[in-house]
């Protein structure tokens, strides 16, 4: 026999004994049964039929597969091919067929009644809707007792009976109702379902029911016994013999059936089966690290009991609850020290279930689950509908003049502290968290909020709890394995790097939390911005830590490690105490001022012994004797002022005096959550006030000046003129060249017909510049299905990730449309066109709803609207060089039907020919083995093919970039174009006596030809020469509304010159740097527009323009001669920006750094008429050689595979790869000439030779113990140099730093080698004060390479 059935094949015979299940091929939408002794051949079946004909009979592996299958040949079969009508269930991928009813069956059951077949059809038709609903093969806990009613079981059973009294039932059909109902009503739907209800009589008569599956298949080994089906449920053993092939039957049926409920089991409880399908309805990867994978996940109601525990949990449409789902991968440990990680993991939380805060995650369930030879572990827990708190701090805006929302944000902040207070002494085996940080605090609805729903209805709940450990005899595990955990390196405490053998004290959260909530009062006072620069500040200093270690041991003849807090840290919260916000009432009026107060005195406070509880046997003697720390805690009472409920007070004031000290160490918990729930109480009461109101207006929200200097100045002392370079962007209407294009604009094709909008937007007069609306993002995302400007307003705010119901205030700012505050970026974007009225022209700019295509007619006369207008009104080509041609141009011709040919000579052409320059990408290199895409193609210039090119070649022969940019400068009427790469004869390494001389002559000239260039063209959005830089733009939306007669059109905010260009992939190249800067013009041909720059600002193509001062450094035509008119201050600033902006760009190959910016580094020194090299100029001689790393480390850079290149000195940043800044030196703060002679620059003493390293003569001092406070930056902090530091004073504060005395700006430096006596080498800068540098003793002279 064959029977061919797919995917569902719900009949007994077809469920099991059809391999197709799980085959790759296509099923036909056909069944075909034969007999063995059918005459019906191949040529007589269809083609579906023959396709599939080889389909195994029977499924099934070994021996007992090829019994059934010689089983199966001796019954009884009737031939029929009935075609059935494809279903759209699909299961795994695989077409899946609804039940089949046969005119025949194979197997005959007896004559069916009406009533059965009613109840079975309903029960199919019902499994089909479930099916559709669920988009997967199983049924829901509910589907049999919502399906079946008492009546229809007896029915059933009843018409069974009658018709077959040859199966001799057992039972009455009233005892085998009510089993059904009781115990088996999934038992009862799978069998009628299979059409097998005779089979229930014997699972009644042997007790099995729904509790016991699913089941597992014993196979006898004798072919003539009969098999067994055994229950996996270990509280309820059973086992029942059935004919084999019955048995097999129901393993494979009870899948869809039995589904399990998610719960929290035992750690130890059975996995579920590899076939076992899941309650989920929809799947999303989320987050995936090393140690676990995250999905978010739909869960069907009825399979998932929720503990609401204070939170709301979101759920779809039809009331099925989101989820997330974390689970567990390999650790990389071995398996017994795995095991016991993830039992610990499973141990807190199975802990942290039984408390009662609502700031505490609580998982729902655990399942293990085979996955073939191993278990997959997953933990359940509710989905955070508003996200963590770091996209909420991204996505709001702080009400601080709302007494409500103060109090909330409060409310949060005690409850977080209350958390982390059960967490550590809920009972007497305490827990930790060990990566507490924005990240890991959700945003969840709070259930017991009965108003409409805003931020103050949310609730902070601290999660991933995956490093917590419970504090007994596996401390010591946990210091093994909480790297691998993935603890968070900017909010770890300071003793995670003094002690890394020590396990983790419960004070390591505190410090964490202080972390937290220093965080959380930059957000309240200076909003998302301010936020952003504190946390930029911070990677930049320590490794993007709270705080920093000083090591005195590599710097002076002691030893230790002394840890501090971040002066970046100590310097925003000296801001933060004296804005007026804080402080106008006193500090300790306001709770703002409190809880900083707090933050800095017992939070963020490096002293922090562990307690003897967080220690194993033994540990005590280590620690003391590693740290020298005092183990003793002396005890103070912590006085309350305000109530709790006597016995939370009387437990909470004990454990607060407990584990209170003298100041000297960080506190615990007790004594947070109290000092926390002091100010709330005193805020509710009007004790406090929650800040000073009086000064919200006349305040100054930017944060301080600075706080990533080495400098740690004190509150008198003047910060200097510090002329801060703007980086932000405003677009504007472009009038000018809209004008000069109303000609081309009114040659576009223009709609007539309006975009189908709802009955609120086809009201809106947004033309108007007073025109607002309220929306939120749930209404917005309903009517986006049959609303255009409804639709384009909900995709543009799903980049922000909004509360669903927030409140949205839209409103008007120049020609777009904005959201909630002036500070973000338009939502939408507003044009109009040239036939449009006077009303609707002076609201809405001029401009293109849709953009031209890249390099058409329309989009060149853009371009030359932009040449013509800067050529008529600028004086961007206004140039003090002298007229200048490359050494090679290439002649592009005036059309296409001329070859393009390289020019060698350009000494015969005139003086005033103009060309073009191409700024761009040569992409990467090549990798051994790959096919070459421009094969071919001419991408370089070499002395083997100049000659082919100077007489001429066709176009198509050059790689799409050369075209593209052929086509542009044809387009704009300039014959002539220069192309690195084809303008240079490149050095041939198949070539060995090629050296490059060519190479090395034209690197040194491209200065010139930067700056001599008509236009640069800058292919930005081309990776590499087989890219198009005039490539297809993305769709852009755009809804088309009418004033009167007139059209005007809102289309998605795409003017991002800031993104699309400063941040683009050709502008992090080195050598694009000194391309841009010394570039007069240029037009960036970007992926969604093109822009233009000069000095004038910015263009875009959208026919708006915008301008910014740190921008207009580069984009300044008459660069670097411009900036001899700035002041002094500015020119610093704009000199140091440059060269900080460069360091970090990268390079093909680092040893070009030097040689990348040398054309630029020339013409610098010569606007500032200064001597000056390798980034240090004579003029800011000093400031210039104070500069430091910017990451974690610096790395030498071996350019001894560039024997050409003269060897780069230590004291410049350019020997090393990897971005560096400038010591915020305060201007004007600064005494520079007392120290002239401690440094002489190289080219004043007349020691250096072109062929020696440029060396500084220096006066070397050394150096006295570092006491905590010094801030030391290493260059390479890994690097082991094997001789003493001493000290290079390069100038000092002009004002006492308070009772420190003077700050010293020095470089440190150690001996290059032992034979040479006198030079030496940099190792890093410092800050130092007198007592740290050895003034009783002479300096003595040496040199520094």
């Amino acid at each position: 026999m064959c029977l061919l059935s797919v995917a569902m094949g719900f009949l007994s015979q077809s469920r099991t004994s059809c391999a197709l299940r799980g085959a790759s091929c296509t099923p036909p939408p056909i069944l075909l049964e034969t007999t063995s002794d059918s005459d019906t051949s191949a040529d007589q079946l269809s083609p579906r039929c023959q396709a599939v004909r080889t389909c195994p009979p029977v499924c099934g592996t070994g021996r007992r597969s090829r019994d059934n299958f010689q089983r199966s040949r001796s019954l009884p079969i009737a031939v029929e091919i009935i075609a059935l009508r494809w279903d759209t269930y699909k299961c795994f991928g695989v077409p899946v067929l609804p039940a089949p009813v046969f005119a025949k069956q194979s197997r005959s059951r007896g004559p069916k009644t009406k009533m059965t077949d009613g109840i079975r059809k309903r029960i199919e038709n019902e499994a089909r809707k479930k099916l559709r609903d669920l988009g997967d093969e199983w049924f829901p806990l509910t589907y049999s007792e919502e399906l079946l009613a008492k009546e229809d079981i007896e029915a059933v059973l009843k018409e069974a009976k009658k018709q077959h009294p040859e199966w001799k039932w057992k039972s009455t059909t009233s005892d085998l109702t009510a089993f059904v109902r009781r115990n088996a009503p999934k038992l009862f739907t799978m069998l009628v379902y299979h059409q097998n209800e005779k089979m229930l009589d014997h699972f009644y008569g042997q007790g099995m029911d729904d509790s016991m599956f699913p089941v597992n298949l014993v196979q006898s080994e004798d072919v003539q016994s009969k098999d067994f089906i055994e229950s996996t449920n270990k509280n309820k053993p059973k086992k029942l013999e059935f004919e084999f092939r019955f048995a097999t039957d129901v393993c494979g049926w009870q899948w869809e059936f039995f589904v399990p409920e998610l719960r929290w089991t035992a750690f130890d409880h059975p996995p579920l089966a590899l076939k076992s399908k899941l309650p989920f309805l929809t799947i999303k990867e989320i987050s995936r690290t090393d140690f676990s994978v995250v999905y978010k996940r739909v869960v069907h109601r009825a399979h998932i009991t929720l503990d609401y525990n204070g939170i709301e949990i979101a759920t779809d449409e039809k009331d099925h609850p989101y989820v997330a789902v974390k689970e567990l991968l390999p650790t990389g440990l071995n398996k017994e020290d795995s095991e016991s990680f993830i039992q610990a993991e499973y141990q807190t939380l199975n802990k942290l279930r039984r408390y009662k805060t609502p700031h505490l995650i609580k998982a729902i369930a655990f399942y293990k689950k085979k996955t073939g030879i191993s278990e997959a572990l997953h933990f359940v827990f509710p989905w955070a509908e508003h996200g963590n708190l770091r996209q909420f701090w991204q996505q709001k805006t702080p009400r601080i003049h709302d007494k409500g929302y103060m109090k909330w944000i409060f409310d949060q902040l005690l409850g977080l502290a209350n958390a982390i207070y059960t967490l550590h002494h809920e009972d007497e085996k305490s827990c930790r968290h060990g990566d507490l940080k924005p990240e890991n605090v959700l945003c969840f609805n709070s259930s017991r909020s009965t108003v409409e729903k805003d931020q103050t209805s949310c609730i902070l709940v601290i999660s991933d709890v995956g490093l917590s450990r419970i504090h007994d005899k596996s401390t010591g595990f946990r210091s093994r394995t909480r790297n691998i955990a993935g603890e968070t390196v900017t909010y770890a405490a300071p003793e995670t790097a003094l002690f890394p053998k020590r396990p983790t004290s419960r004070r390591y959260d505190i410090w964490s939390l202080g972390c937290l909530y220093l965080e959380f009062v930059i957000w309240i006072l200076y909003g998302i911005k301010g936020l952003n620069r504190f946390s930029e500040e911070i990677g930049k200093s320590a490794e993007g830590r709270f705080y920093i270690i000083t090591s005195s041991a590599t710097l002076t003849v002691t030893g230790g490690k002394t840890p501090q807090v971040n002066p970046v840290v100590t310097t925003w919260i000296e801001h933060i105490k004296q804005d007026p916000r804080c402080t106008g009432l006193g500090s300790e009026k306001t709770a703002i001022g409190r809880l900083i107060t707090l933050i800095e005195k017992r939070l963020l406070v490096v002293a922090s012994n562990p307690d003897p509880k967080d220690l194993k046997v033994g540990d005590e003697d280590q620690v003391t004797a590693a740290s020298g720390e005092r183990t003793d805690i002396p005890m103070i009472t912590i006085r309350r002022e305000t109530m709790l409920s006597e016995p939370a007070q009387s437990r909470l004031d004990s454990q607060a005096a407990k584990f209170a000290n003298t100041g000297e160490e960080r506190a615990y918990a007790p004594e947070v959550h109290v000092k926390l729930y002091e100010i709330v109480q005193d805020a509710d009461a009007g004790v406090i006030k929650w800040l000073n109101e009086d000064s919200l207006k006349a305040v100054s929200v930017s944060g301080p000046k600075s706080s990533t200097n080495l400098t740690v100045l004190s509150r008198g002392q003047p910060a200097g003129k510090n002329d801060d370079l703007d980086d932000t962007w405003e677009y504007i209407p472009d009038k000018d060249v809209a004008q000069r294009l109303q000609a081309t604009l009114g040659q576009l094709p223009q709609r007539y017909k309006p975009s189908k909008l709802c009955e609120r937007c086809d009201a809106l007069a947004l033309w108007s510049q007073k025109c607002t609306f309220d929306d939120t993002a749930t209404v917005l995302a309903k009517r986006s299905v049959g609303c255009a400007l409804c639709r384009l307003l909900s995709r543009a705010l799903k980049a922000w990730e909004i509360l669903p119901d927030d409140n949205l205030h839209f409103f008007r700012t120049g020609s777009s449309l904005k959201f909630n505050s002036e500070r973000l970026p338009p939502i939408a974007s507003l044009y109009t066109m040239p036939e449009s009225n006077d009303d609707l022209k002076s609201n809405v700019q001029l401009g293109f709803p849709k953009l031209p295509d890249p390099g058409s007619l329309i989009h060149v006369e853009v371009l030359r609207q932009w040449i013509q207008d800067c050529d008529d009104t600028h004086q961007c080509l206004q140039s003090q060089d002298v007229p200048f041609l490359p050494t090679r141009l290439l002649y592009v011709g005036k059309h296409s039907s001329e070859q393009p040919r390289l020019i060698c000579k350009t000494q015969n052409l005139s003086k005033g020919t103009k060309y073009l320059a191409l700024s761009h990408r040569w992409g990467s290199h090549q990798k051994e083995g790959e096919v070459d895409p421009l094969a071919g193609k001419i991408v370089c210039t070499y002395k083997r093919n100049i000659d082919e090119i100077e007489n001429g070649v066709d176009e198509s022969n050059f790689p799409p970039k050369y075209q593209d940019a052929i086509k542009i400068a044809r387009g704009l009427k300039v014959d002539y174009l220069w192309i690195d790469s084809l303008c240079i004869i490149q050095r041939d390494g198949s070539d060995p006596l090629d050296q490059g001389e060519d190479w090395k002559a034209e690197s040194e000239r491209m200065e010139q030809v930067y700056r001599s260039a008509y236009l640069t063209i800058a292919a930005s959005c081309a990776g590499s020469p087989q890219e198009r830089f005039l490539k297809t733009r993305p769709k852009r939306q755009c809804v088309a509304m009418h004033m009167d007669t007139a059209f005007y059109y809102l289309c998605d905010p795409i003017d991002d010159f800031s993104k699309d260009v400063e941040q683009g992939e050709l502008n992090k190249r080195g050598w694009v740097l000194q391309e841009r800067a010394l570039s007069r013009r240029t037009i960036y041909f970007t992926g969604k527009q093109t822009y233009w720059e000069c000095g004038e600002g910015v263009r875009c193509e959208t026919l708006t323009k915008t301008k910014n001062s740190k921008a207009s450094l580069l984009g300044d035509a008459n660069f670097p001669y411009s900036i001899p008119n700035y002041v002094k201050g500015k020119k610093i600033v704009l000199y140091q920006d440059l060269y900080e902006r460069y360091s970090k760009l990268a390079l093909s190959f680092n040893s070009d750094r030097p040689v990348a910016i040398r054309g630029l580094e020339k013409r610098l020194a010569r606007a500032l008429d200064s001597q000056g090299r390798f980034g240090v100029l004579d003029i800011y001689l000093r400031r210039g050689l104070l500069w430091q790393r910017d990451k974690a480390t610096l790395e030498r850079i071996d350019f001894s595979g560039n024997p050409e290149q003269e060897p780069i000195p230590s004291w410049s940043w350019m020997a090393y790869a990897g971005g560096i800044r400038y010591m915020n030196v305060p201007l004007g703060g600064a005494e520079w000439a007392e120290w002239e002679q401690d440094i002489v620059y190289s080219w004043k003493n007349g020691r250096n030779d072109n062929n020696a390293v440029l060396e500084l003569e220096v006066l070397v001092r050394d150096l006295k113990d570092i006491k905590p406070g010094a801030l030391i930056f290493r260059d390479e902090p890994s690097r082991d140099f094997g001789f003493p530091f001493k000290c290079v004073i390069v100038g000092s504060s002009n004002a006492s730093n308070q009772s420190k005395g003077q700050v010293y700006y020095v470089l440190i430096v150690t001996l290059l080698s032992q034979r040479e006596a006198k030079i030496y080498e940099r190792a890093g800068v410092a800050c130092l004060h007198k007592q740290q540098i050895a003034f009783d003793k002479p300096g003595m002279k040496a040199y520094m390479r």
